[in-house]
């Protein structure tokens, strides 16, 4: 069963500002939950910070059309981090 945004958005945005780890973790799980990762992204995404892996994999989802522009806007906006 695979979940949608709305199950994930709640689960990283009930507090008030969810850390990077939080953000990154939930859309790596969509992310491999759709294999939207090739095996040389994933092995790349390990050598990045949490910020960076979680902007990316953002706006992938969103390119793949599993996420709207609203729900990463939703999801990077509050992340405790800097973004790029």
């Amino acid at each position: 069963m695979h979940r949608t945004s709305e199950d994930i958005l709640p689960e990283i945005t009930d507090r008030q500002r969810p850390g990077a780890d939080d953000v990154a973790s939930a859309l790596l799980n969509l992310a491999i939950r759709h294999q939207t990762l090739s095996r040389e992204e994933a092995r790349e995404l390990v050598k990045w910070d949490l910020v960076t892996i979680a902007e990316y994999l953002a706006l992938l989802l969103e390119q793949r059309g599993l996420l709207s522009a609203d729900d990463v806007c939703e999801m990077l906006g509050g992340t405790n981090g800097p973004c790029h």
